[in-house]
């Protein structure tokens, strides 16, 4: 029967033309889009199921059967499946009856094609949808070949008219993206290079990298949508590329203006502080021309998202994608800048008088949050006004109680942890009276900020709406940018690269405490000061140079109204112990000067995070290198239990998984247990001599809960680094906050 040639005539070839329309139909109902136009999708898939049907009527049973099995084999839902089998079953129906059946031919024809719409994938996108063509033009072929002369020729002229408009389409393509590439990736180049710009807060910058990919942008289209163009979006996949091209172009060309636009109107230097005022009026002004920025960016963003398609070559695909990456980032960062805009006023008393206290801290003693606090201010700002309404040193707050202190209000989880180091109140456990000096003990800031709040208006301060830290490298940088600072008895000025080392060491040279303070407050008051006096550094700049400070815990802040506190969150400021972890594990080592001695700018930390058969293991080894004959006597000036030059410190663990077993130097010892802000703690004392070190190593309980790709640590910010290793599957050494990749 295959050998014979077959006739669709009358009534026959209009219900097979019928079948072919009703396939066609039912292809673009399942979604099918080769060409991303709707009205051309529809023309082109009713135009090519008629074809294939009308061909496939004629086709040999036998390759009916076998289509209808591929079809069968590929069918992803359990409906088509069936129904795909249900064809084979017909397609060897029509085998058996020797007939030429052109209908019944058709509507197995129509029916595998239904099915071959609904395959799912085959490993790489675009293989089952190729399986389905080739067994379409299959079918069409073997069908054509059993048709008269006449026929045939009417098919074989409607297959090269259809490869004729592919080459056209083809060829145009290829010209036009020749032609518009050079502008697309110049365009490309200058979005992205915006946008690190404007991630830089480099707004001027910026502006001229959005208006040079605006500019190349328009060119690309220009080329891209040119009436020669028209072949190229009849070609399936052909046309994917054209329309992505075409509307990323155009698109893209829009919202790069109008980016630059927006940056046009930003200007940040109205937030800059002028003779003691920042202008409420200019923050609020702000508002919406970030606001429209935004809108800006998600325009540019929903242009690359619409240009992107799984047809797409992967060079293409790839650069929008990392274009979206970089957009992400930005829209991130810019959403935060607003919300930040939107809360400014009211904290810079727009709503009623607002005072902070500001704390000073140093690591060469080292507490938990970083250092012990040395010096104080207390600013109030009011429409604006900002005002240093007190300045001082720790012990003034000591000596200004005149009743004991009282921290019943503090944190329960914070008391519990802390209370037996001088925090609580009962019988026989006063709080200590130099309260001031050891208060920063947690590495939690939210804590921290909480016990100031609590303890301020006990030694006659007033109630405080906010807390920030600064410890000395935050400090310098605020030197670097309100200028030189002169020290009595030092030939050189303190400068924006020097005030850390001063602090920190060389003020500790001299044996005149009494004078050491003097210069301390000195520096302190004078940045302060200039802060808020006619030496303001503009705004841009206090960012840049105050950001590693916020990534490494050295300035932080706390607000007492909720939704101020949660935009500390939001930007990594709230100075939350291991914050921001989500569902990841994490760990962080916090380290408190128990012995009263300022020689830990010397102390060496070296972490190390092991996977073991037994269990996660962390490897605590801790080195107390201080020069302690070099030293004045008060540097190294210790409890009266310890000798001369020896540290004692308290080592606590705060992880999200329990600890289970613990050693020093390798010796099974026991620890403290319990929890703050929702993490483990474990902790112990460790004395060590001039040059002595030890290392304390914990074992932690089975990871049941918590995401086992990443570890979060979060070094504490002393002065010399914290050294992390990581031995598992991906060995990682750090030196700052970071996420080890298992």
């Amino acid at each position: 029967m295959s050998a014979r040639k077959l006739h669709v005539d009358g009534r026959n070839e209009q219900l097979v033309l019928g079948v072919g329309v009703v396939t066609g139909i039912g292809l673009g109902l399942q979604g099918l889009s080769p060409t991303g136009s709707t009205v051309i999708d529809w023309l082109l898939l009713i135009a090519s199921a008629v074809f294939v049907v009308w061909s496939g009527a004629t086709a040999p049973w036998w390759a009916l059967a076998a289509a209808a099995g591929i079809a069968a084999a590929i069918a992803e839902p359990w409906l088509p499946l069936l129904v795909g089998v249900g064809v084979l079953g017909l397609a060897l129906a029509v085998g058996t009856a020797r007939r030429s059946q052109p209908v019944e031919r058709a509507i197995v024809v129509g029916a595998i094609l239904l099915v071959l719409s609904t395959a799912r994938d085959l490993g790489a996108f675009g293989v089952s949808t190729a399986v389905g063509v080739l067994v379409a033009i299959t079918l069409a072929a073997f069908g054509l070949s059993r048709r008269s002369r006449r026929v045939r020729r009417v098919g074989y002229i409607a297959a090269g008219a259809a490869a004729g408009v592919l080459v056209i389409g083809t060829l145009a393509l290829v010209l036009s993206g020749t032609s518009a590439r050079p502008d697309l990736t110049t365009g490309e180049q200058a979005a992205r290079q915006g946008l690190r710009e404007l991630k830089a807060a480099d707004f001027e910058q910026a502006q001229s990298s959005f208006e040079r990919a605006a500019t190349s942008f328009g060119r690309a289209a220009d080329d891209v949508g040119a009436v020669w163009t028209a072949p190229a979006r009849l070609v399936p996949v052909v046309s994917q590329h054209h329309r992505a091209v075409d509307q990323l172009a155009s698109e893209a060309a829009a919202a790069s203006s109008t980016v630059a636009t927006q940056l046009g109107e930003i200007d940040f230097d109205a937030l800059r502080i002028v003779d003691g005022r920042i202008d409420i009026e200019a923050v609020e002004g702000l508002q919406q021309p970030m606001a429209e920025l935004q809108e800006s960016l998600a325009s540019l963003d929903a242009a690359v998202v619409s240009a992107q398609d799984p047809w797409l070559v992967e060079p293409l695909a790839d650069r929008l994608a990392d274009l979206r990456v970089d957009i992400a980032e930005q829209r991130d960062l810019g959403d935060k800048a607003v919300i930040a805009l939107d809360r400014a006023p009211a904290m810079l008393g727009a709503d009623g008088e607002r005072v902070y206290f500001v704390m000073f801290t140093t690591p060469a003693e080292a507490r938990g949050q970083g250092g012990f606090m040395g010096n104080y201010a207390e600013i109030t700002i009011d429409e604006g006004e900002i005002e240093l309404t007190d300045f001082g040193r720790h012990s003034d707050l000591n000596r200004a109680a005149t009743e004991p202190f009282d921290l019943s209000e503090a944190p329960a989880d914070w008391l519990a942890q802390y209370g037996g180091e001088g925090f609580a109140r009962g019988p026989g456990r006063p709080v200590a009276t130099d309260v001031w000096s050891i208060y920063t003990i947690s590495p939690h800031f939210p804590h921290t900020a909480r016990v100031a709040d609590i303890l301020y208006p006990q030694s006659g301060g007033q109630d405080l709406d906010g807390v920030f830290n600064l410890d000395v490298y935050a400090l310098e940088q605020l030197v670097g940018l309100v200028g030189d600072v002169e020290v009595d008895g030092r030939d050189a000025p303190l400068n924006g690269t020097n005030t850390a080392e001063y602090l920190l060491i060389e003020q500790y040279e001299t044996d005149d405490n009494a004078e050491r303070i003097d210069q301390l407050e000195v520096i302190a008051r004078a940045v302060t000061d200039r802060l808020l006096g006619g030496n303001a550094p503009e705004p841009i700049d206090l960012g840049r140079a105050m950001a590693p400070m916020v990534r490494e815990r050295r300035l932080m802040a706390w607000m007492e109204d909720p939704s101020e506190q949660a935009l500390l969150e939001l930007v990594s400021m709230d100075g939350a112990v291991l914050g921001g972890r989500g569902d990841r594990d994490g760990v962080h080592v916090a380290i408190n000067n128990d012995g009263t001695g300022k020689m830990d700018s010397y102390l060496e930390r070296r972490m190390v995070y092991e996977e073991t058969p037994d269990g996660d293991e962390l490897s605590i080894t801790i080195k107390h290198t201080a020069p302690v004959e070099s030293l004045p006597d008060y540097v190294t000036a210790v409890s009266s239990d310890l000798g001369r030059g020896d540290g004692r410190w308290l080592v606590t663990v705060y992880s999200t998984r329990p600890v289970t077993e613990a050693w020093l130097d390798d010796q099974p010892i026991g620890v403290n247990t319990g929890q703050e802000a929702g993490l483990q703690t474990a902790s112990i004392k460790l004395v060590l001599p001039p040059d002595g070190s030890a290392t304390f190593r914990v074992r932690f309980g089975p990871n049941t809960s918590f995401d086992q790709t990443k570890l979060i640590v979060s070094p504490q910010p002393l002065v010399q680094p914290e050294r992390w290793a990581y031995f598992g599957d991906a060995p990682r050494t750090l030196e700052s906050r970071s996420v080890l990749d298992r």
